[in-house]
């Protein structure tokens, strides 16, 4: 007598229709992208709505109703610097720079921005007009003073650093920066004195103590 052959769970199941089978790719590839383009909106709105461009959108209002108003355009070339885009911060600073043309605040940050975007030479020349205006100007000072020890300007690097430490001592690195100046002049007397200057307000500065220790100084 012949057996029969017992039905497996997967006999017991239909074949899905190809129309089911196809719709359903197309769902599942459709929820895929919906997704994507979800994350790339959702991402694009974090970064449209970033502090610095909420506060450029701000400025701008401010400017299109006043353009006269000279401490926005300056706050406007900021928000542009701090966002990354150099070139419309110098558009900024050089239309503050045509209403104030000694404003030291946009002559030094156009010189940042312009040192940003590779245009060193002019970049270093907004530095030398801002200590022109401002001879105390330790932060002109300090970005011009790092280009000026990088090119061995040695007696130019002196020149603009002495007046800032006559104004304020207490600015440690750049006593060990003029320090070193007066060290490759060949004025081992005037390096010492700032060395221990700066180690007097900042004792583990690591320049001013290998100043010394090339000097033959005990700090």
């Amino acid at each position: 007598m012949p057996t029969s052959t017992p039905k497996t769970s997967s006999d017991s199941i239909a074949p899905a229709p190809r129309w089911l089978v196809v719709t359903t790719v197309v769902l599942v590839v459709a929820v895929v992208a919906a997704g994507v383009l979800t994350v790339v909106t959702v991402a694009g709105q974090r970064r449209l709505s970033s502090p610095a461009e909420r506060e450029i959108r701000e400025l701008t209002r401010v400017l299109e109703e006043d353009p006269a108003d000279t401490n926005a355009r300056l706050a406007l070339g900021y928000a542009y610097q701090r966002a990354g885009r150099y070139q419309d911060a110098i558009s900024a600073y050089d239309a503050v720079l045509s209403a104030a043309p000694d404003s030291t605040a946009a002559l030094y940050n156009k010189g940042i921005s312009l040192l940003e975007i590779g245009r060193d030479d002019q970049g270093e020349e907004a530095l030398r007009h801002v200590l022109a205006i401002s001879p105390e100007h330790a932060l002109a000072a300090k970005a011009l003073g790092v280009r000026l020890e990088a090119s061995g300007e040695w007696a130019e690097l002196a020149e603009v650093l002495l007046p800032v430490v006559q104004a304020d001592e207490r600015a440690a690195d750049l006593q060990a920066l003029l320090g070193r100046a007066y060290e490759e002049l060949h004025d081992p007397a005037r390096a010492e004195k700032h060395y221990l200057l700066a180690l007097t307000y900042d004792p583990e500065m690591t320049d001013a103590l290998n100043g010394l220790l090339r000097l033959k100084v005990e700090p």
